[in-house]
């Protein structure tokens, strides 16, 4: 599934995300996060040292939310399957940074594993 021409711009803006994940007893959790939209997909970097991580591990069922920060009314939302792949040399972590102007190594600890998370949409919904 592809996402519509008239929200790349929401894909594309150094913007912040909300990624919502399904806890163990079934909760919905959401979190701020981070992405890019990296050959036609969004993908997150996480810490193995996140909850929501774990959560996707456990359930690959996952919603994006992106609100335009100029017009309450517009958003894109992506439902579906998220895959989660070790990001083993730091490189897709990088290249997060590198959109927001930040070095997100200083947020992990020692020891952190990142992985990278691409959200494989069943559904998009564009206002």
């Amino acid at each position: 599934m592809s996402y519509p021409d008239s929200h790349l711009d929401l894909l594309t803006a150094p913007g912040v995300g909300i990624l919502s994940t399904v806890t163990p007893a079934g909760l919905v959790q959401s979190t701020a996060v981070w992405f890019l939209f990296d050959e036609g997909q969004i993908k997150v970097s996480i810490s193995d040292a996140r909850k929501k991580l774990r959560n996707l591990q456990a359930n690959p069922t996952a919603t994006f939310f992106l609100l335009d920060p100029t017009n309450a009314f517009r958003f894109l939302e992506a439902r579906g399957t998220a895959t989660v792949e070790p990001d083993s040399d730091f490189s897709f972590r990088a290249k997060v940074g590198a959109k927001y102007g930040a070095d997100i190594a200083q947020f992990d600890q020692p020891g952190d594993l990142r992985y990278t998370v691409t959200l494989q949409p069943a559904t998009v919904n564009a206002q």
